[in-house]
């Protein structure tokens, strides 16, 4: 892989975890959790509360699960590809002890 292809698909990686946040972003992070724990509780106790709410809330709940998941996968490509070694850089020349390069 080229250091070009290195970069080409790290910015990819980048658009994907930037996407994903930004969907994560659209609605505030601690007032989701505290929605989610409250709709667990109450779902808990009326079973058929589930029925009157306007959006599924396992729906939901797997919906930002999948992103945090693409969130994470990109996060491990990107350091995937910074740990590659492009084929089109050349090595360092290898000098004799005692030698400078």
């Amino acid at each position: 892989m080229t250091q070009n292809q290195i970069l080409e698909k790290k910015n990819e990686q980048y658009t994907i975890i930037a996407n994903a946040e930004n969907a994560l972003a659209a609605v505030d992070y601690r007032d989701h959790k505290n929605h989610e724990a409250l709709l667990d509780f109450l779902m808990k106790k009326y079973p058929t509360l589930k029925a009157t709410l306007p959006y599924n809330p396992d729906n939901l709940h797997a919906a930002n699960n999948a992103a945090r998941a693409e969130i994470n996968a990109a996060q491990a490509e990107i350091a995937r590809l910074d740990a590659l070694v492009p084929e089109d850089v050349e090595p360092e020349p290898e000098t004799e002890a005692g030698e400078e390069a």
